[in-house]
């Protein structure tokens, strides 16, 4: 039996908690193995208010003392890694334990908190709880401000542009890995993943990182001058087809991308106001947050390069991107293999991405033989499968599941 403890983090208003109900439910159904058991942190914060003679609320908790606060913390953390142990030496299956805790709360300033900023986790917690990975869970920004604008317990507390929200989406990324680099600077050899995931994939594929029984992969593919119905409809079906062998980390899920391309069009056409999700947000607050989401979009898609096994290049214009040449070079960079599905009949791409992508488990495939899609397809995908049923790759290692579920199955190795 193998136990792990996973920190699932993110700024509150992104469907941290949501989203892992849907996780257990799931493993639930699916009957995995290994028991997936959630001990949110502001659960035992409650309990132990009581303890103080505390109604320690949602709608009151950010009016504590930060003595209170650190109090209550504190012994709730305690508390969660106290049972933490004791499952783990009970237990007669692998456990996952996540414990769940928004990592910074930005609130306005008050004479309570009067720099408006209060860490929901510090240095000594997580060195308590002692994770083996950690998950910072994003959503949309424009989803964010939506619930921000409809929650009475939120609404008053922060001012809800997306400047503001982006900022501490930003600073929330920051301090978690801040801590990271400090532990594991600290605490030499101690190595903890960790991966800025999007809640808008399906359930299924964090389970699905959870168990690792697939290797991670980025998928990478054109979005500038697409239209974004266009790239949705074709990546979602390229990812559908990958995914039975692959966890896919799908850059699309942040639908950020859609507010840069509505304010490059209301930009353009000399427009106030655009809509977006029935959110109406005015040029000026586009134009002050515009640079900052533009950089998070590119930090973001890398560090999912940078935590990703491989990258699969879904090519499906024959129109030259920045985005994927800048992914393919810093995959290539980290030794990462590359593998480049191009459809389009009887043509090249450039000779320097060429150039880029050459190796043993680097390869673009080109349809120079009229093959059909589906052809050319399973082709692709039977030719990664035989690199990694062949443990070819130097950043995953074959296991023993993958070998039986996957490689057998499909080239009978």
């Amino acid at each position: 039996m193998s136990h792990r403890r996973i920190l699932v983090t993110s700024p509150p208003l992104n469907r941290r908690d949501e989203f892992l109900n849907e996780l257990v439910e799931l493993a639930s159904k699916e009957n995995v193995e290994v028991s997936i058991e959630v001990y949110r942190v502001f659960d035992y914060m409650k309990d132990v208010g009581e303890k103080y003679s505390l109604n320690v609320t949602r709608e009151n908790v950010l009016d504590l003392s930060p003595e209170q606060l650190n109090t209550i913390r504190d012994e709730a953390i305690d508390e969660i890694v106290s049972r933490i142990k004791k499952r783990e030496s009970e237990a007669n299956r692998s456990v996952i334990s996540i414990i769940s805790s928004p990592a910074i709360f930005r609130i306005a300033p008050s004479h309570v908190h009067p720099e408006g900023l209060i860490k929901g986790l510090s240095i000594k917690h997580i060195e308590k709880i002692s994770p083996n990975e950690i998950y910072i869970l994003v959503d949309d920004l424009i989803n964010v401000k939506k619930r921000l604008l409809e929650d009475s317990a939120w609404r008053g507390r922060i001012e809800p542009r997306l400047n503001v929200l982006a900022t501490w989406r930003k600073e929330s990324i920051d301090l978690v890995l801040d801590y990271i680099r400090e532990i594991q600077g600290k605490y030499d050899g101690k190595k903890i993943e960790w991966l800025v995931f999007s809640v808008n994939h399906p359930v299924r594929t964090f389970l699905e990182l959870l168990l690792k029984e697939k290797p991670k992969i980025y998928l990478s593919f054109p979005i500038t001058g697409v239209p974004l119905n266009v790239v949705e409809r074709e990546v979602s079906k390229f990812s559908s087809i990958i995914s039975r062998y692959f966890v896919v980390l799908n850059p699309l899920t942040i639908k950020d991308w859609d507010l840069i391309t509505e304010y490059e069009a209301a930009f353009s056409g000399d427009v106030e106001a655009v809509e977006i999700n029935g959110i109406r947000l005015k040029l000026e607050e586009l134009q002050e947050s515009i640079d900052l989401i533009r950089s998070q979009v590119v930090e973001r898609d890398i560090s999912l390069v940078r935590n990703s096994n491989a990258v699969i290049v879904y090519h499906y214009t024959e129109s030259a991107s920045y985005g994927v040449f800048y992914e393919v070079m810093e995959a290539a960079r980290l030794g990462k293999p590359i593998y480049v599905y191009f459809p389009s009949k009887k043509k090249r791409l450039s000779p320097f991405f060429e150039y880029v992508v050459q190796g043993t488990t680097r390869r673009i495939f080109y349809n120079w033989s009229d093959k059909s899609d589906d052809k050319m397809l399973e082709n692709f995908i039977l030719s990664i499968l035989n690199d990694v049923c062949r443990d070819r790759w130097l950043t995953w290692k074959l296991t023993h599941t993958y070998k039986e579920k996957y490689c057998r199955e499909t080239l009978g190795a």
